[in-house]
């Protein structure tokens, strides 16, 4: 009885404990595949059908969502940091108790609490989705694809591109559909381009982020990959998906272009039209902006210098306006 209490005890710690890891948002060329990179194929993740408008993390934008908001989490004896030797049964079973009851007053109270907020932040989403109307109609016919395209072939684009490079479209932009193209690459590495853009929820902020991540394909690639990444196993023993996992990209960067009004707007409806008078000038200005620095921002870490831009605290590049 009490090693089966004590296995449930360790379960619901491990549990609450437990997260995915994330990709890290920065991860170096290294020399020796600068050197010996001839040819890339360049995966344009598409398929964003409008501009996300009043996303909660908007100037994160994260690809995988971390599934924050609406989960309910028994989070409550892992932050408290429960630590106790169960000496018999019953301790361990008040101990088990404890950590749950903890856990559920605490998702409770935070369903409560969340329920209220998601109230307010639902009307606040109703109310500038109607505002930013006009922000859709004219992003509607933006091809950020084929604008992205011709951003990394045009002057300051990666050299190595215009060598022996190429670049497809992955429509829609899934971890399957990225592998299914990896997998029919012969290139000798595969640069996955995921971007999502968005509007802050007073439409006053426009954000372009941008993951980055260089997959081997070439056996001299997955090599160099396999060296940075074995921790002593033997290659014939490594997970087979190492080879496309963006946790164990040769290279990986995550960037985000800010754009915002030259005159701060409180109402939403104003704001919008600043963005989209005089043909949408401002808006669609700031999306080949944005797509420029991102490219340009991409070239240069192929080439071996160091993008414009200044790192956050969580590693992400924040790119400059020329």
């Amino acid at each position: 009885m009490k090693q089966i209490l004590l296995i449930l005890l360790l379960a619901a710690l491990t549990a609450c404990a437990s997260a995915p890891k994330p990709a890290p948002s920065f991860v170096p060329l290294p020399e020796a595949a600068r050197a010996q990179l001839k040819g890339v194929e360049v995966l344009i993740g598409v398929g964003q059908q409008e501009i996300e408008i009043g996303n909660p993390d908007y100037a994160w934008l994260p690809l995988q969502r971390s599934g924050q908001y609406g989960l309910l989490s028994f989070g409550g004896g892992a932050q408290l940091g429960i630590h106790a030797r169960a000496s018999n049964g019953q301790e361990a079973l008040f101990l088990l108790a404890a950590i749950l009851t903890i856990g559920l007053v605490g998702s409770a109270v935070g369903l409560v609490v969340g329920t209220g907020e998601a109230g307010v932040e639902g009307y606040q989403q109703m109310m500038a989705n109607r505002a930013a109307a006009p922000l859709q109609r004219s992003a509607a016919g933006f091809d950020f694809g084929q604008r992205f395209s011709e951003a990394l072939t045009g002057e300051g684009g990666p050299q190595v591109l215009l060598k022996n490079g190429q670049i497809s479209f992955v429509q829609p932009a899934t971890p399957q559909n990225f592998e299914a193209f990896h997998a029919m690459s012969a290139h000798d590495a595969v640069l996955i381009v995921n971007m999502r853009y968005a509007m802050s929820t007073d439409l006053n902020t426009l954000v372009l982020k941008t993951e980055a991540s260089l997959i081997p394909k070439s056996d001299a690639m997955w090599r160099l990959q396999y060296e940075a990444y074995r921790k002593g196993q033997r290659m014939d023993k490594l997970p087979g998906k190492l080879q496309t996992d963006p946790l164990h990209a040769l290279y990986r960067r995550v960037l985000r272009y800010e754009a915002r009004l030259p005159v701060k707007q409180g109402d939403r409806e104003k704001a919008a039209m600043d963005w989209v008078k005089d043909d949408a000038r401002l808006l669609l200005a700031s999306f080949n902006e944005g797509l420029e620095a991102t490219a340009r921002a991409l070239a240069a870490d192929l080439s071996g210098r160091e993008p414009a831009g200044n790192m956050d605290k969580a590693g992400v590049t924040l790119l400059q306006k020329r």
